[in-house]
């Protein structure tokens, strides 16, 4: 494509152009040189901008021959892609990435992870199975999962939670039955009392006039506690 511009810059081997319009930088020209202002023909091979030209005809003043040679042709000068260093008319101008050879080695979007299975887990991350099969506990009682624990599952089933004897916890404590009876109990008088656990008199009964034997022990925090067995 042949287009008419008008220099507005030179410098060496190259100058700046306004074509219809638009300003092109790196006008490559031969032969001589341009002069601001003036307008001369570009050359622009296939339409490709980047390799334009123009050719700078010296003055035919009488004496002078003119243009003596282009690009070391002479006579009836034919360019050719190669002779102003443009590519060949077959070459193919890549427009889009798959168009290039990927030397750099850029991923495509498909091979961008997108979730953890795809990643090599080179800082050691476990996943929900393995944290719960590396836990220090991993039943209670045979008991997995949200446990609960009662007196029945540690053997205590039997026994009642009945605070013992301690300086915080002073007698007397509540009757819980009266000669095997509980809630409102009724005893009706009888006849005199002869003797108490073979007593008479003002009886002073001690646990062991009943048969229960006891012991007071202290603990740690200086607490006491009143252990006692039939």
């Amino acid at each position: 494509m042949i287009y008419s511009g008008i220099v507005t810059e030179i410098s060496t081997s190259v100058c700046t152009m306004k074509i219809n319009g638009n300003t092109y930088s790196n006008i490559v020209y031969y032969g001589g040189t341009p002069i601001v202002g003036n307008a001369y023909r570009v050359f622009v091979p296939f339409g490709n901008m980047s390799q334009a030209f123009t050719l700078i005809f010296a003055d035919t003043s009488p004496g002078e021959s003119g243009v003596q040679s282009v690009n070391g042709k002479t006579g009836d000068v034919v360019l050719t892609a190669v002779d102003v260093g443009a590519l060949p008319s077959g070459t193919k101008i890549p427009n889009k990435t798959s168009d290039l050879i990927n030397d750099s080695g850029y991923i495509t979007e498909s091979a961008v992870p997108t979730k953890t299975s795809e990643l090599i887990n080179d800082s050691g991350y476990v996943d929900i199975t393995a944290a719960k099969n590396a836990a220090p506990v991993q039943s209670v009682n045979s008991k997995t999962g949200t446990v609960v624990i009662g007196k029945t599952d540690v053997g205590l089933g039997n026994v009642d939670n009945v605070k013992q004897y301690s300086i915080s916890n002073p007698p007397p404590y509540p009757v819980t039955s009266v000669n095997g009876q509980t809630g409102d109990v009724t005893i009706e008088a009888g006849g005199n009392v002869d003797s108490v656990n073979g007593k008479t008199g003002v009886v002073v009964l001690t646990p062991n006039d009943i048969g229960i034997n006891y012991k007071l022990t202290k603990n740690e925090d200086n607490s006491l506690n009143l252990v006692w067995s039939e």
